[in-house]
């Protein structure tokens, strides 16, 4: 492929062991990625783990979106925001350890999967999802 190829095309991938224990956790996402991955345009990396998901949407760490499933329904930060009554700057603050964290785990690996018609990035880390997690309980309390 050319420098425009790559440039265009993003980074590659090997692809999503289907026999894989992280294939077995991402397909247990189910009907709410399938959702996603339909209704979004943009990138999607799934962190996966034994204890959840979360997706970042966009081109972390510059510029990203991040959404979870809790009880089988995709959440977000302002759906967060709006039930905890979290202000801009409290989010913000979330919004910027997300960001180092995923700057942390940068050179983990990744694999790639379809859903549907759709590529997604799969990131199998059960420090990082555990991660994320902390970042967003320590406003859930």
């Amino acid at each position: 492929m050319g420098f425009l190829g790559k440039l265009f095309q993003g980074t590659k991938y090997p692809e999503l062991d289907p026999q894989s224990e992280a294939a077995r956790m991402f397909d247990q996402l189910g009907e709410p990625m399938q959702k996603l991955a339909k209704d979004v345009n943009d990138r999607l990396e799934v962190i996966v783990g034994h204890d959840g998901a979360y997706v970042f949407i966009g081109k972390p760490p510059k510029a990203f979106g991040v959404m979870w499933i809790e009880n089988g329904q995709m959440k977000n930060l302002r759906s967060l925001a709006e039930e905890k009554h979290l202000e801009p700057k409290v989010v913000e603050a979330l919004v910027e350890k997300m960001r180092r964290a995923y700057s942390r785990h940068d050179e983990d690996g990744r694999f790639s999967t379809k859903v549907g018609d759709r590529e997604v990035v799969v990131h199998p880390s059960d420090q990082f999802e555990h991660e994320l997690e902390g970042i967003l309980q320590e406003v859930s309390q």
